[in-house]
């Protein structure tokens, strides 16, 4: 089940919100909820873009991030109410996918977020039981953006490892 987020001027956060709130007693145990153009092109990144569209979607990003206040409620964020970071902020951190690959020769996207700017990051690959380094300490683009390729066949395991965090994304396996 989806909810396709449309331009903040026509389904403000707020509606945003209450649709999450009317799907979820019809959401089957493990069912997804997807939002679409929540970065808005990269809008919402830019801070000094403060377009009625893209203030909107920080907001509704917000609410998706933080938990629900009563611990009795439903909880969707990456955070706790009391700002405590889940397992789940990894991945959103994080971000780490495979664009394509031929042979071995893999094209891997990622992000370092939340801040802006470069971003130093280093990848790492499991091999012989244990997380190795694939390369020196690398820079993303301004906006906090990487794209590397990089020798990995199937079933290859590939992590970043953000220094400034001190965190790894979420495994990715290569397919």
């Amino acid at each position: 089940m989806t909810l396709a987020a449309q331009p903040a001027t026509l389904q403000p956060p707020l509606k945003w919100a209450g649709g999450k709130r009317q799907l979820l007693p019809r959401l089957r145990p493990g069912g997804v909820i997807g939002f679409d153009n929540v970065l808005w092109s990269g809008s919402v990144a830019d801070a000094t873009n403060t377009s009625a569209d893209t203030v909107a979607l920080r907001a509704l990003n917000d609410f998706l991030v933080r938990d629900e206040p009563n611990a009795r409620k439903w909880t969707s964020g990456f955070l706790t109410s009391r700002g405590k970071v889940k397992p789940s902020f990894n991945a959103y951190a994080l971000p780490f996918v495979q664009v394509s690959r031929h042979r071995t020769r893999t094209m891997v996207w990622g992000q370092v977020r939340p801040r802006f700017g470069r971003q130093s990051y280093r990848l790492q690959q499991f091999s012989g039981g244990r997380w190795r380094w694939i390369g020196a300490t690398q820079l993303t683009t301004s906006g906090g953006f990487l794209r590397r390729v990089v020798s990995a066949g199937p079933h290859a395991r590939l992590r970043i490892w953000s220094p400034r965090d001190r965190r790894s994304s979420m495994v990715l396996t290569v397919r």
